[in-house]
């Protein structure tokens, strides 16, 4: 999940230091952002299906960024 974050994180300022910024995107990546980081704070209360599930989609959504 970290590394979701962190890709997050570059595209966020790789998109502010652009020659002609895109407002939508940049607001896109930081919903992204704001998602990651609530999901990472409920880990530690989660049960461990819960854990299983929000890995495995953080997993996929990272193979999915990863072929952007």
């Amino acid at each position: 999940m970290q590394i979701v974050a962190s890709w997050y994180t570059r595209q966020i300022s790789q998109e502010r230091e652009a020659a002609s910024p895109d407002q939508d995107r940049i607001d896109e990546l930081v919903a992204g952002l704001r998602q990651c980081i609530t999901d990472q704070r409920s880990l530690p209360s989660a049960d461990p299906a819960s854990v299983a599930r929000i890995s495995a989609d953080y997993a996929a959504l990272y193979r999915d960024l990863g072929s952007r």
